[in-house]
């Protein structure tokens, strides 16, 4: 009876599905179906370690199920320097990345500053920087919570998307985002859940006399609801369309993580429910029409954080001014702004701009070159040793007058980089097990063309690391936690080669071909 029943219901929402699929005339996939697809899950900031823990404490126990019985594997890759959504998602995405230093820097081609949240400044990117691609992730498929649109044409839910100046045509092309919302069963129950779980923080907001923990539970809540809940379920609707290739982005882990810490028992909540999320497209997947490569990733991890400004007081910025002195450029913290170059110039100031546990020192007057590390020194000469002297900050990388990068570590120790390799080594810039890979991703990052004139790497404080910004869990330099983010598949090729170690862009480069190879 119930099996009946349940086949009832199934087929109730198909039909009510096929229904608000043709009243916004949101229609199939035109690729056949004989061409094999992909589906692939980034769960935003869940590290490798992270993740198995929860799998022992059963928070995720469909992932943990996949490799049980299965057939998948399930281990940890090294992610790369910055291990910034940005950067990684391009790699991914496109198979390029090197002009992309942090979530927040200066193009000095555009000769203008980038966020990587900034619809405009996101579409900017693709539409120059990425545009010379062939056959990006997503081509003739769809973006879903994505920081880039990668070719999407059926369901493109990125900052490109949100770019588009007409109201109308960008209504049009979300009308995909209508499909769930006319689900009257599951939106009311959503609208039930929601009401619910507002009259408890509340409650508790008011025990605690604290407007602060009302908010934070709401936002977070509202993006588990709704953002999260959202994307699954347009993935969903996608995978009934035939949709060749889907990526789809689960933001909320990174934020609770970056909130609360790495493993807050709010963490492994979000894990759990990711873990739903996941079963939901698997299942679908299951029975699609067409055949798919199923994938589920992080593009990086977080490690223990602390604010940078906590550990002895002074913000970023005043510890810059403190270096340059009175006479010097005053800093300021920005995420970025719309001011043309010439007016940027204009200002004399040090743009500090953060992103988690890396952050990039631009100074006005030589904008859009870098300065070196001579040119630094001369004009500034208690700057970088004012820096290193925080407990805050463990490295600096700068750019030498003759063309080579060199990594600066509070211990005294440096390491020069040529052309994207290790050049040497004096003293123990680094002293870690992985040592030597860490070295070639510096070296690799020391190459991109808009990075800071300083690049600062937060320095570690017992068991946690310094952020630029004020997260409790962070992420973006090449230490810890933070770079170890994992993978879980079935595909015999990236098993291997995740099992032997391959870089990252090897690991994306393989997820890319499967859009042509069975």
């Amino acid at each position: 009876m119930q099996s009946l029943l349940t086949s009832a219901w199934s087929k109730l929402l198909f039909i009510t599905l096929k229904l608000r699929l043709r009243l916004l005339n949101v229609r199939e996939s035109t690729v056949p179906t004989s061409e094999p697809g992909v589906i692939v899950i980034q769960i935003d900031g869940l590290g490798h370690e992270v993740l198995t823990q929860a799998m022992k404490r059963g928070a995720a126990p469909f992932l943990r199920s996949l490799v049980n019985k299965n057939g998948y594997t399930y281990g940890s890759y090294f992610c790369g320097v910055p291990s910034i959504t940005t950067a990684i998602e391009a790699e991914l995405i496109y198979g390029k990345s090197d002009e992309i230093p942090a979530y927040s820097w200066f193009h000095r081609g555009l000769g203008r500053f980038i966020r990587g949240d900034q619809a405009g400044q996101a579409r900017l990117l693709e539409e120059t920087v990425l545009a010379r691609v062939t056959h990006p992730l997503m081509e003739q498929g769809s973006a879903i919570a994505s920081a880039y649109s990668g070719g999407a044409t059926m369901t493109n839910i990125s900052p490109e998307s949100q770019a588009e100046k007409s109201q109308l045509r960008r209504l049009l092309r979300l009308r995909i985002l209508l499909v769930p919302l006319l689900n009257p069963f599951r939106f009311w129950h959503m609208i039930i859940v929601m009401t619910g779980s507002v009259i408890v923080m509340l409650a508790r907001a008011v025990k605690n006399k604290s407007k602060a923990l009302f908010w934070d539970d709401f936002w977070t809540l509202l993006i588990r609801l709704f953002l999260c809940d959202l994307a699954a379920t347009i993935a969903v609707n996608d995978i009934w369309r035939k949709t060749p290739a889907l990526f789809i982005n689960l933001p909320l882990v990174d934020k609770v993580s970056h909130a609360h810490g790495i493993r807050h028992q709010i963490v492994f909540q979000s894990i759990r429910l990711m873990d739903l999320y996941c079963k939901q497209l698997y299942d679908s997947a299951r029975v699609a029409k067409r055949n798919y490569q199923f994938i589920v990733l992080s593009d990086h991890g977080q490690s223990p954080g602390i604010p940078f400004e906590t550990i002895t007081g002074e913000t970023l910025p005043q510890l810059v001014n403190r270096g340059v002195g009175d006479r010097g450029p005053k800093a300021y913290l920005t995420y970025g702004n719309e001011l043309t170059l010439a007016e940027n110039k204009a200002r004399n100031i040090i743009f500090a701009m953060p992103s988690s546990s890396i952050a990039h020192l631009y100074f006005s007057r030589w904008l859009p070159d870098q300065a070196t590390h001579e040119t630094i020194e001369k004009t500034f000469p208690n700057l970088i040793p004012t820096l290193l002297g925080h407990p805050g900050i463990g490295w600096i990388m700068v750019k030498n007058n003759d063309g080579t990068g060199e990594l600066l570590a509070q211990n005294g120790s440096s390491a020069i980089f040529q052309k994207g390799k290790v050049l040497t080594v004096l003293g123990k810039p680094i002293d870690l097990p992985d040592t030597p890979s860490l070295l070639v991703a510096l070296a690799r990052l020391s190459q991109c063309p808009n990075n800071g004139d300083l690049v600062l790497f937060g320095g570690k404080q017992g068991n946690a690391w310094a952020s630029f910004e004020p997260y409790i869990g962070t992420h973006g330099s090449f230490t810890g936690e933070m770079v170890r983010p994992f993978m879980l598949t079935n595909d015999p090729k990236l098993s291997t080669m995740r099992a032997n170690g391959a870089s990252h862009r090897d690991l994306f480069k393989r997820i890319r071909e499967m859009r042509t190879n069975a």
